[in-house]
């Protein structure tokens, strides 16, 4: 599995277990409750651990076979002594699930909850009707259970704690109603595991290709495992992530992370934990430095033959090499979102060979090269056919005697299939290297895609769509005899050379930022370039909404909702029409909006700092429905798995409400400044920020909902600069504003 699709799966696997445990139990089919008979003590720390006024609640979601356990308070329990067991052998301490937030040496807060079942970190099992679910302190000398659980229609809680810490406790059966007993029971002594694992040899290294080798020794089997990458990436790892070996009575843990950028990785191992809930993690940190290949440019800056951004006009910002258009008026523009250059046809820019032969490339011992670019096919076909009867194919790039880089209709699918070919220019204008027929690299039309072609002429090919290789040949024999013997011009978008028009078969589409590199580019290089251009411009797409997004958007339906003149504007996108107009509430400072059950939520800045709120609307009619006062202004609203999400620019964090206004908790945005548009999109949280003036850099950051930092994208940098200040998502979208404030979709969502 590649690390970023390991990191899509590790994404699902937290947003439905880690993510929960701010979440609610609404809308469970059926809900059992159970506390003590002699009533439930309000939240409380207690300064000692008075256990046996420790408190419980216990709640069965027989539908979603889950369980959540809710610490009443009563007395002082830290995270990892609560150990959390079951009769299935499932055995865990409080601290290890993905559903809690109390750290091993932590107290747990009162009122805190620990979801058990399928989708919850260390956990990963449903509980079943009839599964026993047990409490038990192991934090002195004799473990005491502190309650008991049933999952059933019936439901029995026992509590039991001995006095006397050198004896073990043991529970009283369970019985079929819901009652709750104490009983002290004495069993044979026992000695608790108390010894944490010992942590040796953490260390992290560059092995290949920009692959990180994550590795530590533990002298006892690890039951949970946390890694905190930091520094050029920040990226969690957990026990999932590592693979483990024994080497006698000795463990080693190993894990990979495929870097995607240059700089310095620290890891840091913050969680070691063994299956008695001993952590054995420690303070050391190891570190491993990729280096910058060229201050200019981060991805072989120094192999960096040519590169024609194409964004205003045909000239070459690295090598000289500039562009003179032989045919036709090529356009640069802004397209779906990206700037680039629109050969439409008709069109034909060249560079003339003059003293420019090292753009031939492929001769028999010139050594690998690379050619990058992004392009979009406006259609199948190509802008004219080489000859009558021929296929129209568009052509990227030509060297007349020594390659070329094409585009055919797919046969098999709608798209074009990307091509490349050596040429050989002797008597019969032959095509000395073709790719095999039958091995297609296929690309939509109508959308950006990144194109990467890595040559060796005597050794191999390699074609990557999007950042993933889709072709390979690993027994090429190919190069120009004529390459360094012959005349050659290059082309871009396909007037070849000097010859009759018929002789070009032109590219039909758009280009931008196209590299030649005088070398073989690594996966994890390709890999950067696309992910730079892929987050440096978004794939927008411009909506025709007459309203803005500056101060606020909300979807809902198909329906978008944004703030103007002390209005809410709805705009149906289907009927593309304005459907509604609500008033704003009174004397309102607009800053965020969100919609969500069945409500619109209004952030209120009001007029001046720390004395904001969030208004509850009524989407038909305005009325205010409620008010969630906050001692900071409001400033993004987003409603999703739950929880409706605040963005607190005063202290930089994000914090989740129930619709209620009963505050969830919050992660903290430390590196954002004046956070403002937020969206809530299957478990992650977009985040934009706005500012202006000189040297202001606004972008898009997507966090999973426990705070994790996923990636930051879609920068823009200008004086003034429009900021994203409001964010809504589809299904498949995210909107948000687009250069002049009106509603864009900003990038399609995963």
């Amino acid at each position: 599995m590649s690390n970023k699709r390991s990191l899509q799966f590790r994404r699902q696997f937290l947003r439905t277990g880690l993510a929960g445990s701010m979440l609610g139990l609404a809308g469970c089919a059926r809900l059992a409750q159970v506390q003590e008979s002699d009533g439930e003590p309000e939240p409380t720390e207690a300064p000692d651990p008075n256990l046996e006024s420790a408190r419980f609640r216990f709640e069965y979601d027989e539908r979603a076979r889950r369980v959540a356990i809710t610490y009443r308070g009563g007395a002082r329990i830290v995270g990892g002594d609560l150990q959390i067991r079951s009769t299935t052998g499932k055995q865990i301490a409080w601290s290890q699930l993905g559903s809690t937030t109390a750290d091993t040496d932590e107290p747990i807060r009162a009122d805190a909850t620990a979801k058990l079942g399928a989708s919850i970190l260390n956990w990963d099992d449903p509980v079943d009707a009839g599964t026993t679910i047990r409490l038990v302190y192991t934090g002195q000398d004799a473990p005491a259970t502190l309650g008991r659980f049933t999952a059933s229609g019936t439901t029995t809680l026992t509590t039991t704690v001995r006095s006397t810490p050198t004896t073990a406790a043991t529970t009283a059966p369970t019985t079929d109603s819901a009652t709750t007993t104490r009983s002290t029971t004495a069993s044979t002594t026992t000695t608790p595991d108390e010894t944490p694992p010992s942590i040796r040899a953490l260390s992290v290294a560059n092995t290949d290709d920009d692959t990180l080798r994550i590795s530590f020794d533990s002298s006892e089997r690890l039951a949970a495992i946390r890694a905190r990458i930091s520094g050029a990436a920040s990226v969690t790892l957990t026990a999932s992530d590592f693979d483990a070996s024994r080497t006698g009575d000795a463990y080693t843990y190993e894990a990979t992370y495929q870097a995607t950028t240059t700089g310095t990785f620290t890891v840091t191992l913050t969680r070691a934990v063994d299956a008695s809930g001993n952590d054995g993690a420690g303070t050391d940190e190891a570190s491993v430095t990729i280096e910058t290949d060229d201050s200019g440019d981060p991805v072989a800056g120094d192999q960096l033959l040519a590169r024609w951004p194409l964004r205003d006009g045909l000239g070459d910002s690295v090598g000289g090499y500039d562009a003179s258009v032989d045919r036709g008026d090529p356009t640069s523009d802004t397209f779906a979102g990206r700037s680039a250059t629109a050969f439409h046809g008709d069109v034909g820019a060249r560079i003339s060979r003059g003293d420019h032969g090292e753009l031939s490339l492929l001769g028999r011992n010139d050594g690998a090269c690379s050619f990058s670019t992004w392009v979009l096919f406006d259609t199948d076909a190509g802008g004219r056919p080489y000859d009558s009867g021929e296929t129209a194919v568009h052509t990227l790039l030509r060297n007349d005697t020594g390659y070329v880089i094409t585009g055919a209709p797919a046969e098999d699918a709608d798209g074009v299939d990307i091509g490349f070919a050596i040429r050989d220019v002797g008597a019969s204008a032959a095509q000395k290297y073709t790719m095999p027929d039958g091995d297609n690299v296929v690309v939509s039309t109508g959308e950006w895609h990144h194109v990467a072609v890595v040559v060796d002429p005597t050794n191999s090919v390699r074609i990557y769509v999007d950042g993933d290789r889709e072709f390979s040949d690993d027994s090429m024999d190919g190069y120009s005899e004529q390459n360094s013997d012959y005349w050659s011009d290059l082309t871009l978008g396909s007037w070849y050379g000097g010859n009759p028009a018929k002789w070009a078969n032109i590219l039909n589409g758009k280009l931008s930022d196209f590299r030649i590199y005088e070398t073989g580019l690594s996966e994890s290089q390709i890999s950067r370039i696309h992910e730079a251009g892929a987050t440096g411009e978004s794939n927008s797409e411009e909506l025709s909404a007459p309203i803005s997004a500056e101060h606020g958007l909300a979807h809902h339906d198909g329906v978008v909702y944004g703030v103007s003149d002390g209005q809410i504007l709805a705009y149906d996108l289907e009927a593309d029409e304005i459907t509604d107009r609500i008033s704003t509430p009174s004397d309102g400072q607009p800053e965020g909006l969100a919609y969500g059950n069945g409500s619109l939520w209004f952030a209120d800045a009001i007029a001046s700092d720390y004395d904001g709120k969030i208004v509850e609307l009524d989407p038909a009619t305005g009325d205010v429905e409620s008010e969630i006062s906050t001692s900071w202004d409001p400033r993004g609203l987003a409603f999703g798995g739950g929880s409706l999400w605040a963005v607190d620019i005063t202290g930089n964090n994000v914090v989740a409400f129930d619709p209620d206004g009963t505050e969830q908790g919050s992660f903290s945005t430390a590196d954002v400044s004046w956070g403002q548009g937020l969206a809530y999109a299957d478990g992650s949280l977009w985040l934009g920020n706005d500012c202006d003036g000189d040297g202001c850099t606004v972008s898009l950051r997507e966090f999973d909902t426990d705070g994790s930092l996923i990636q930051r994208t879609d920068r823009r940098s200008a004086s003034p600069t429009t900021g994203y200040g409001g964010l809504a998502a589809t299904d498949s979208k995210l909107l948000g504003p687009s250069s002049d404030g009106s509603v864009t979709e900003l990038r399609t969502l995963e």
